[in-house]
């Protein structure tokens, strides 16, 4: 496979068209979470326990993956156990732009700012209740941060 990762320094760009595994985009990655759907949860209104490590549930510790239930795509441990490392900077919001609306044309693929310092994380760890293992929950961190609560997910292009 093509490597989708070049460096340049300390500098990485990700050739998107390559056919290498790459960190998922943020949009990408809610979109596998959500499964086609549109729900905050995965899982509906039924039990988190039963989907996600969290802090209900968890023992203050991560589990091996692949123990719960899968979202309707059987994509398993979307939510819980671990945030998600994605490909996206973190918009810094004191360097956009005081005028900036967001697009009211749908995007295609967005893959967020292109520069930054610090990037985006989703899903959620085993230490987080439902609200932050939602969809729509995000944290960020700089790349070369590091914790027992912090992983990541491979995608590659499909042929």
């Amino acid at each position: 496979l093509r490597p989708c990762y070049s460096r340049n320094g300390a500098e990485v760009t990700c050739d998107f068209a390559a056919g290498g595994y790459r960190l998922p985009t943020e949009a990408e990655w809610e979109y596998a979470y959500r499964a086609g759907g549109t729900s905050d949860f995965f899982w509906g209104t039924g039990d988190i326990n039963a989907f996600a490590w969290n802090v209900g549930n968890s023992l203050g510790k991560t589990h091996e993956i692949g123990t719960l239930k899968g979202n309707a795509w059987g994509l398993q441990d979307m939510a819980g156990n671990v945030w998600e490392w994605c490909w996206d900077w973190n918009a810094d919001p004191a360097k956009a732009p005081k005028t900036a609306k967001p697009s009211p044309e749908p995007v295609t693929d967005p893959s967020g700012p292109t520069t930054g310092t610090k990037r985006v994380m989703r899903g959620g760890s085993f230490s987080n209740t439902d609200v932050e293992c939602s969809a729509g929950s995000r944290a960020d961190g700089p790349p070369t941060h590091s914790s027992e609560q912090i992983g990541f997910r491979i995608v590659r292009r499909a042929r």
